[in-house]
């Protein structure tokens, strides 16, 4: 059987263990399932009338895959939450649509509601992949939203709605800021599956597309890097 020197990593996040085969390797290989436990954290963060504050997460060597939409390391889907102080190393969120390390979505049933703030994330190697609404943080934002403080070391790939650290701001008269944020990847590919259709094109180092609103998206104080592989057109 295993002992806790087969799991052991490091101190700072001492075990990895794939919890669906019961053994020590966290990228299985000729399995079909992802090595996460219910979205690493939660399927659903601070979703109704309840809040939701997840902070000091390490997360090595994981990965999601799945057919659905809303999926990412710490959540699939979330509102009315605080998410900080995140470390991602070497993984991978493979997803339909609404994918991001971080999480899927940020949505709400109740018209109104405020956002997410998440903020101090550094994502470091790795991927997310998805067919739209894809960002190294979160895939997509529709309520007032904060993004700050977050670096992202990792491929952003898709369809359409692609970007290095949002995917898509929507939503009319919904205020969202992304700001003091590093979009570090070699590659935040997007590939048209509709040529012709400009909405197919939308892809950002940074943000990918924001919809018309009402209200003025902040977008702020951002890097990204130069040489970027941005698009992937077919």
């Amino acid at each position: 059987g295993l002992t806790a020197n087969d799991v052991f990593i490091n101190n700072k996040v001492p075990f990895g263990f794939d919890y669906a085969d019961g053994d020590s390797e966290v990228f299985p290989i000729n399995t079909d399932h992802g090595t996460h436990v219910a979205g690493i954290i939660a399927g659903y963060a601070g979703t109704g009338n309840v809040e939701a504050h997840i902070k000091n997460i390490n997360i090595l060597n994981s990965q999601i895959i799945s057919t659905k939409e809303h999926s990412g390391l710490v959540c699939g889907r979330t509102t009315e939450s605080v998410i900080e102080n995140v470390y991602i190393e070497n993984s991978k969120v493979d997803a339909k649509r609404y994918a991001g390390f971080v999480a899927g979505c940020d949505a709400a049933p109740k018209k109104n509601t405020y956002g997410t703030i998440i903020r101090n994330v550094t994502v470091k190697g790795g991927s997310v992949k998805g067919t739209q609404q894809v960002g190294g943080i979160i895939g997509m934002i529709e309520h007032p939203s904060t993004i700050e403080n977050c670096c992202v070391v990792a491929d952003v790939l898709g369809d359409f709605g692609i970007g290095g650290i949002l995917g898509r701001a929507s939503g009319a008269d919904r205020l969202t800021t992304v700001k003091i944020c590093i979009a570090w990847s070699d590659k935040v590919m997007c590939s048209a599956v509709a040529p012709g259709t400009f909405d197919h094109y939308s892809s950002g180092t940074v943000v990918g597309t924001a919809r018309k609103s009402e209200a003025p998206y902040t977008f702020m104080n951002c890097v990204y890097k130069a040489g970027v592989q941005f698009q992937d057109y077919t």
